[in-house]
């Protein structure tokens, strides 16, 4: 993750804009499958923000795998 130079304001702006063109519909959260949906949705929306705003790298691939010590 850069940090040096994030444009917060654009992270802001980008997450309403989003989410006011394809609003979240937090009325038909009345099972599980739906709700993980809404949250998968608000996720990506925060992700793709961050990634254009301030440079979010996803990590995942590089993590150092933990030894095991006998």
């Amino acid at each position: 993750m850069n940090l040096n130079n994030p444009n917060w304001e654009l992270y802001s702006e980008l997450i309403n804009h989003k989410l006011s063109i394809n609003p979240l519909n937090l009325n038909r959260c009345d099972n599980q499958e739906k709700i993980d949906s809404i949250v998968e949705k608000f996720i990506n929306t925060i992700i793709k923000a961050a990634t254009k705003s301030i440079g979010l790298k996803n990590n995942q691939n590089s993590k150092k795998k933990c030894s095991v010590v006998e």
